[in-house]
């Protein structure tokens, strides 16, 4: 998920550098050491469900792109589109096609809101 911030190798990171030096206060520590699973299992459910994902995006570029008469399906061109042209007759089409994507979003980032 290429315009996801932070990655997953900055989230290992991350996680890696506040283990090898956590917190010395314990109540401190514990709320990150919730935090850290969490993203442990962000993580986890990334790399079980990641690539499938990338692939419907890029999918969803590509038609989104031809819906829009773009000659270019790059994520980050349809997202200037959105941003700078009227795509008010083609909402419903896009909604349709990137809806189902959204909820897989959600299914890795945030599962208990997927429903």
């Amino acid at each position: 998920m290429p315009i996801n911030r932070p990655t997953a190798d900055e989230l290992t990171s991350a996680i890696r550098k506040y283990r090898n030096k956590p917190d010395p206060d314990a109540k401190v520590d514990g709320y990150y050491q919730k935090i850290i699973a969490h993203l442990d299992a962000l993580l986890e459910r990334e790399a079980l469900l990641g690539e499938a994902f990338a692939r419907g995006e890029r999918s969803r570029c590509i038609s989104t792109a031809a819906l829009l008469g773009l000659p270019e399906n790059d994520l980050e061109e349809i997202c200037r589109c959105f941003a700078e042209d009227d795509i008010s007759d083609m909402l419903p089409l896009i909604i349709e096609l990137w809806l189902p994507l959204a909820k897989e979003k959600l299914a890795i980032d945030s599962p208990r809101y997927r429903k």
